[in-house]
């Protein structure tokens, strides 16, 4: 899941992110109300949630609320030192969700962030009625998942699970092909924030569910992240096409003429940035921005986008894929199928 972190002060965000990041969230930071507010614009729905410190550099925190909430509907978090009463119901009455005061207890934090999530989820039916069969299982292959009556099947035969093995399942196979990392299982399935060697608790019970199931490529571990489900993912509306090279925008995986290329995490996102409009110039200024999530400052910064471009044709072997715009940026040079 997505966060927006509006913070001035680095230091703090960069613990805050930390925290985030190891249960499970991805953090991009902007430093001043117009970094937040043309981050939101770019992608209204970007983000699951906002969390707005109230003190930054160019515009009043309160401002930024009404106009965050101008321009979505999601979730926004005051996190702030202010803690009278009048601050909150000002930031409330402003269209806030909730309000935290500095400084925090950090699972207190987290629980605060996943209760907005889950109140601001959109509600699927209006009106009471009589659930499809498609509402009430989900299926992984020949797995079929009976939610109501917390039910596995494997090819119509039934399958015992204790509660944190369907548990996971359900997680996984709600969103085939998306990678959950560690963090973020520990935080949905167990409840509780991540510590070292929990990672010995969520294997176990990957491998207890491999056994109970049958093919253990129903479950995939992805190196240094987490798990997803897999191989039974649908490709439509999530895979790019980019002349012989695929990139699997939810999965983080790509590949070229069938030969899976192993990017880093800001490799995989500038690529992912350079082909959301085939031919569009990306600025540099737009790549520190999106990738590094601060602002350009100098020829240290112009250096790392140059660096990391230049890995990223060498693992393509496809140097004409990106186009150096002189003076300006970079762009994907072969039309998106």
């Amino acid at each position: 899941m997505r966060l927006l972190l509006v913070e001035e002060d680095n230091q703090v965000a960069a613990a805050a992110s930390g925290l985030l990041e190891r249960n499970g969230f991805d953090v991009m930071h902007a430093r001043s109300g117009e970094e937040a507010l043309q981050a939101i614009a770019r992608e209204p729905a970007g983000f699951r949630a906002v969390l707005l410190d109230l003190r930054l550099p160019d515009q009043d925190g309160y401002a930024v609320c009404g106009k965050i909430r101008k321009l979505t509907s999601t979730p926004v978090i005051i996190v702030t030192a202010r803690s009278d009463v009048r601050s909150r119901i000002h930031g409330l009455n402003l269209g806030a969700d909730d309000y935290v005061v500095k400084p925090y207890d950090p699972g207190e934090l987290l629980a605060r962030i996943n209760a907005v999530i889950r109140r601001t989820a959109p509600i699927r039916h209006a009106a009471p009625k009589t659930l499809t069969e498609d509402e009430t299982a989900l299926t992984l292959g020949p797995v079929r998942i009976d939610l109501p009556a917390r039910r596995v099947t494997v090819n119509g035969s039934a399958r015992e699970l204790t509660r944190e093995e369907f548990d996971l399942l359900v997680l996984l196979a709600q969103t085939p092909g998306v990678v959950f990392r560690l963090e973020q299982i520990i935080s949905q399935v167990w409840g509780t924030i991540w510590a070292e060697g929990n990672w010995h608790v969520v294997d176990a019970h990957v491998v207890s569910l491999r056994a109970k199931l049958g093919p253990p490529e129903l479950i995939e571990s992805v190196r240094g992240s987490g798990y997803r489900a897999g191989p039974f993912a649908k490709e439509a509306g999530r895979v790019v096409r980019v002349g012989p090279v695929r990139i699997d925008k939810l999965a983080r995986t790509v590949s070229v003429e069938g030969r899976e290329v192993r990017l880093t995490l800001k490799e995989f996102e500038l690529l992912v940035l350079l082909t959301r409009a085939p031919g569009v110039v990306v600025r540099r200024e737009q790549i520190i921005s999106e990738i590094w999530h601060y602002t350009a400052g100098g020829k240290s910064d112009a250096h790392n986008v140059t660096t990391l471009v230049a890995t990223l044709r060498a693992k393509l072997g496809m140097p004409e894929l990106i186009e150096t715009v002189r003076g300006i940026g970079y762009r994907c040079a072969v039309p998106a199928t």
